[in-house]
This record gives C-alpha cells, structure tokens and sequence, in this order.
C-alpha cells in the first residue's frame, strides 16, 4: 500500500474502515462516506441520538488520528451544513455553491 514511500505524490481518500487500520494520516489524511448508507437523518426534523452520537464518534476518532472527516450521499441543504459543521465535520460536500458560499460566510462572522 505505498506506506514506505519517502515522498508522496497520492494519499487515498480513506472509508470509515480505515479508522481501525494501521495506515496512517500520510497516507489516509481523511476519511469519507456515504452518508445516506451509514445514518438515518436526511435532515429532516432533528437528528436522533444514536446518529448523533454515531458522527461524534467518527469525528472524534478522525481527529484524535489528525484525520479529516467528509459525507457524500448526504441531504445538499443549510439544515444538514449547520449540522456538520456543529459536529466538526472538516469538508461539507456540496453541489448547492451559492448557498453553501453564504451559509459558509455567515458562520465565519
């Protein structure tokens, strides 16, 4: 798996398995997943406690192994962003750039 190389060139867009494999955050830096295939909220009414508790998870691990976190798959709207970005979710996934470029300018002030 190219975990000897000196200098690399290519990290692999790590899954949510790849928190409990040894390859480090050289060649993992983050991990990303389907968020449709692995929690319930579609960002409709609040999120249950177990998905919640499920994101906190998988954000704390990522982060206590410098890893970054990202969901594709997931609802493409401020209610699901807000949420994500509350968690401490590294990288939104969107195709909606206006809106995700105001939601995201509003956060920062």
């Amino acid at each position: 798996m190219f975990t000897g190389e000196s200098v690399r060139f290519a990290t692999y867009d790590g899954t949510l398995a790849d928190l409990d494999a040894s390859a480090g955050p050289d060649l993992i830096p983050w991990v990303s997943a389907n968020w449709a295939e692995n929690f319930d909220w579609r960002g409709q009414g609040e999120m249950s406690e177990a998905d919640t508790a499920r994101l906190k998870g998988i954000v704390m691990k990522a982060h206590a192994q410098s890893r970054r976190v990202r969901f594709w798959g997931a609802p493409d709207k401020e209610v699901f962003w807000r949420a994500m970005r509350d968690a401490g979710v590294d990288l939104i996934n969107t195709d909606i750039w206006p809106g995700s470029k105001r939601f995201l300018r509003r956060r920062s002030n």
